[in-house]
């Protein structure tokens, strides 16, 4: 007989222990939220660091007692192969950085780097593993954090990188996404918002987001009836509406089109930066912050004949002044790693991006409908954009980490009902 087994034929599998029972259970409660006030306050440590990711290396020191009391294989079996693949990563970006001579003060960021990535999903799950509430409040703190720092000057007062991180995800933390139909609409609500004020990707973030949460029937499965497919169809093509009428609807309607032009072209020209060089050593990367003046020149070059109304000299001249200099910009988490540290970097990356996309698969179609559905999602479908059209570094980083953890999290939760895991 097809399909998976019933939940009264599932094996019952052992509850794992809080791994964060070492900490106690009320000190773990107030580390999470703690790290999350603290989770965008800047510090220099080799480069760019955030005190909370600091918080979170130390919770991840708990991590092998974590692994240890993982009473399901496959749990284990794939929160080992990340974090076995991620160690890959770093292994292959440090012979890119030795073959090369690279500078100790770029290789020893680049290492930093991506083992912060490792301890911060590491300790996000020692935090949140058979506890998803704590995620929350480390959630709830990052949001106040930013909105803190915001209000202090110490961040940008715009929108997209000031209030629409914390607005977007205060809202994501009070919405119960078993009351479906509410919360659709409140998520297609915060869609038209970020259109309307031009943060193109949260918007299409929580169009998606709210597909899926109305698309999801109570017991769990995917429902795709007449009306989910109608109302799919009409929310696409007025997003799309809204899309081409939002500079109308602004009184500075030409800079908001010179803006969209000029992301997109710097998107498109870092990828075919990238791929020149990866062309040119498919198999060993260049190493931690890669540097090459043509690669500056080409890319600001590039940047004007895609439309930007900004000149080569002015784009290569900013570059040169900000912290990052002559860097190789990708403006991609994958080819940023294939760059860095050759393919071992770029299989990694994917690697993550298929499992995040099987975990995000197993919550739509399998997965039951639990009270933070939306949040998954969420931080699921930016982790997949970050992948393909953000560099690593900095928010895309800690963002990314929270995304794993937190699936990691929701997915095990779902197990609790007898409902098959997904395979890695």
């Amino acid at each position: 007989m097809g399909g998976g087994p019933s939940k009264e034929l599932a094996p019952k599998i052992p509850e794992t222990p809080d791994p964060a029972i070492a900490i106690g259970q009320f000190g773990a409660d107030w580390l999470a939220f703690g790290a999350g006030l603290a989770s965008w306050v800047e510090i220099t440590v080799l480069g760019r660091l955030y005190l909370g990711e600091v918080c979170l290396l130390g919770s991840s020191l708990a991590f092998p007692l974590l692994v240890a009391r993982v009473r399901s294989v496959e749990e284990r079996r794939r929160i080992v192969a990340f974090f076995v693949g991620g160690l890959a990563y770093l292994c292959a970006l440090c012979v890119a950085d030795l073959y090369r001579s690279n500078p100790s003060s770029d290789y020893l960021r680049g290492w930093a780097r991506a083992g912060i990535l490792l301890t911060n999903v590491a300790g996000l799950l020692v935090l949140g593993y058979r506890r998803p509430e704590r995620l929350m409040l480390f959630l709830g703190g990052s949001a106040i954090s930013q909105l803190l720092l915001t209000a202090v000057g110490a961040r940008w007062s715009d929108w997209k990188f000031g209030l629409a991180y914390p607005v977007s995800l205060g809202a994501l933390l009070l919405l119960d996404s078993r009351k479906r139909t509410g919360t659709a609409l409140v998520l297609l609500g915060l869609a038209v918002l970020h259109l309307s004020l031009d943060y193109r990707s949260f918007a299409g973030f929580f169009l998606v987001v709210a597909l899926g949460v109305f698309a999801k029937a109570p017991r769990g499965e995917l429902r795709l009836r007449l009306s989910t497919l109608t109302l799919a169809a009409l929310a696409t093509l007025g997003f799309v509406a809204l899309y081409g009428i939002t500079s109308q609807l602004s009184n500075n309607g030409r800079e908001v089109q010179a803006r969209r032009i000029r992301s997109n072209a710097e998107r498109a020209a870092g990828l075919i930066v990238g791929y020149q060089f990866v062309k040119a050593s498919p198999l060993l990367g260049y190493g931690s912050w890669p540097r090459s003046d043509d690669a500056l020149v080409t890319w600001a070059v590039l940047q004007s004949g895609l439309g930007s109304d900004e000149s080569p000299d002015l784009i290569t001249n900013r570059a040169l002044a900000s912290p990052e200099g002559n860097e190789i910009r990708t403006h991609s988490m994958i080819l940023q790693a294939w760059v860095e540290a050759g393919i071992v970097g770029a299989l990694f990356f994917v690697y993550v991006g298929v499992l995040v996309v099987r975990l995000l698969v197993w919550l739509v179609t399998k997965g039951p409908l639990q009270r933070y559905y939306a949040l998954g999602l969420f931080f699921g479908v930016w982790a997949l954009w970050a992948l393909m059209a953000s560099p690593f570094a900095g928010d895309a980083r800690l963002n990314t980490g929270v995304a794993i953890a937190l699936l990691f999290v929701l997915v095990s939760e779902g197990r609790k009902e007898g409902v098959p895991l997904p395979a890695l």
